[in-house]
């Protein structure tokens, strides 16, 4: 069984600090991010002359040696818009300690992950979700200010909105460093649509050539199974066409952490890469390839239960048309 996920910085203000009362015993963390809910949100609703769908969701950003939370990172929406939070142990309650503004923060409800984005450095994942897509924003927390790390484009209306649409933090050439990828998710008899790529810098995440897929591969506990993939060949997409892939989470020393020690690859029936292609030390594998309109992947892992490989299709080049 394998899992398919289709799943500048920019200078942001902060609220001045704002002292709300410690949670009561027994009080949960949901119910003292409740707490925080926006009055902004509130009113919007209230102005519109619509009942308020509130929404809300959170991570503990830190806590203290007894497990308390004492830094959160919280986001709020009443159906549409939306706002982001973090909240700081201030004696015994808390306080808004940051709070972006400037951007176009919208979306039906929402979820945060916590990734690391190098070995060094710890992202918050924010998505909103929608009615048929989701949209997705990457920020740092400094310890003094959530500062964002997703690339803008301006709406119609000159709003600042994110650039990322279905979005996946993977690891796409195995260098250690997180990449996003961004694709809209086609519908009716829509065509394929290419991944976008945003690969990480120094500086943010900036725009790579799109590919095709990628396809994450999990060697389970049961049996080896071979898992079927069907794809369509954009018509802008031009080759050369190389299958590139991924095997396991990362390095510890000459080791490749989760790494799949044997699988086998097919494409349109012909084997491409075999076991011994495969290995504890094997990171990155790559073999020139020929596609179809229409093409089907197969891949079955083998080894220990745990391996796990990502598969993309690099493309030569993406015409206009």
């Amino acid at each position: 069984m394998h899992t398919i996920h289709r799943r500048l910085i920019v200078p942001l203000a902060f609220l001045a600090f704002l002292y709300v009362p410690g949670p009561a015993i027994g009080q949960t963390t949901s119910e003292t991010v409740a707490q925080y809910f926006p009055q902004s949100l509130i009113d919007l609703n209230a102005s519109l002359d619509e009942p308020l769908d509130r929404h809300q969701c959170f991570q503990v950003l830190a806590t203290d040696p007894s497990g308390s939370a004492q830094t959160i990172v919280a986001t709020y929406t009443n159906g549409y818009r939306a706002v982001v939070r973090v909240l700081q142990r201030s004696g015994d309650g808390f306080q808004i300690a940051a709070e972006p503004s400037g951007l176009h923060l919208w979306g039906l409800d929402c979820s945060i992950e916590l990734a690391n984005l190098t070995a060094q450095q710890r992202i918050v994942h924010l998505t909103f979700h929608g009615a048929a897509n989701t949209v997705d924003w990457v920020f740092v927390w400094t310890g003094q200010e959530l500062s964002n790390l997703t690339p803008l484009v301006n709406t119609d209306f000159g709003n600042p909105d994110s650039q990322f649409r279905n979005a996946e933090l993977i690891d796409l050439d195995g260098d250690g460093a997180l990449d996003v990828t961004s694709r809209i998710n086609a519908s009716g008899d829509e065509p394929t649509s290419p991944t976008k790529v945003f690969r990480w810098t120094s500086g943010g995440f900036v725009p790579d050539l799109p590919i095709l897929g990628p396809w994450t591969f999990v060697r389970e506990d049961s049996s080896p199974t071979t898992d079927q993939i069907l794809f369509e060949l954009p018509s802008t997409a031009q080759g050369p066409f190389t299958l590139f892939v991924v095997n396991g989470t990362g390095t510890t020393g000459s080791r490749v952490e989760n790494a799949v020690e044997s699988a086998r690859v097919w494409l349109n029936g012909e084997e491409v890469l075999r076991p011994s292609d495969f290995g504890a030390n094997i990171g990155t594998i790559e073999r020139a390839i020929t596609l179809q309109q229409t093409n089907q992947l197969d891949v079955r892992l083998g080894g220990t239960p745990g391996g796990i490989i990502v598969v993309k299709i690099k493309v030569g080049s993406w015409s206009s048309q």
